[in-house]
């Protein structure tokens, strides 16, 4: 009666170590994977601007880049630019700095959204899975088929900061929460890095504004 259920009790074990030896992020970065391969098939020819919104977006990102401040230098009297939040236009920028060559440069501006998409899917996957206690695979199929519908891919295909909002709200959120949580469970290096990299990151999208 014993070998029978040690039998039976064998795969159940092997199935289980298998699963501990899976990463726990695994099922969140193939649905992240899987929505930037979509987004970027996505991406159509259409010159940026035909929004009005991603157009100003740009303009700013440009006045930013060049070092002329958050401005609309386009409108008479180049204007602050206080309609818009600037950490768009401040990856914009960012992203300028890096490829100024036009046009060359716009085929990486529009990589921008995708890559926030993938962000936020990845994020919200790790939320469903940790914070509602929902399995990994369905977790990460849900997350991927609200991911991959028309309308989103239509922001993702536009420099619009829709993408970048949700990479915002699980990332700019959770990251603070994650190092303030490794603290508290007294692993304080760990806490420390993930703030350093975290400010750094900020920071360094911020430094755009100066002047050269």
């Amino acid at each position: 009666m014993t070998e029978p259920a040690a039998r039976t009790d064998a795969p159940r074990k092997s199935a289980s170590r298998l699963a501990l030896r899976r990463p726990a992020w695994l099922g969140a970065a193939v649905a992240a994977g899987v929505v930037l391969a979509c987004a970027i098939a996505s991406i159509t020819p259409d010159p940026i601007g035909v929004f009005g919104d991603d157009g100003v977006y740009l303009l700013t990102a440009k006045a930013l880049a060049a070092g002329d401040g958050y401005r609309y230098l386009h409108l008479p009297g180049a204007p602050p630019a206080i309609h818009f939040p600037p950490i768009f236009p401040l990856l914009l920028a960012l992203l300028l700095k890096l490829t100024p060559a036009f046009p060359a440069n716009v085929a990486v501006l529009k990589l921008l959204n995708p890559v926030c998409l993938a962000i936020g899917v990845f994020g919200l996957v790790r939320f469903a899975e940790r914070r509602l206690d929902r399995p990994r695979g369905p977790a990460a199929v849900a997350v991927v088929v609200c991911a991959v519908a028309a309308p989103v891919l239509v922001l993702a295909n536009v420099r619009l900061s829709e993408t970048l909002f949700l990479a915002v709200f699980v990332g700019g959120v959770l990251l603070p929460v994650a190092a303030l949580v490794l603290w508290a469970r007294q692993r304080r290096r760990e806490a420390i890095v993930l703030a350093v990299c975290t400010v750094a990151g900020g920071g360094s999208a911020f430094a755009l504004r100066a002047r050269p």
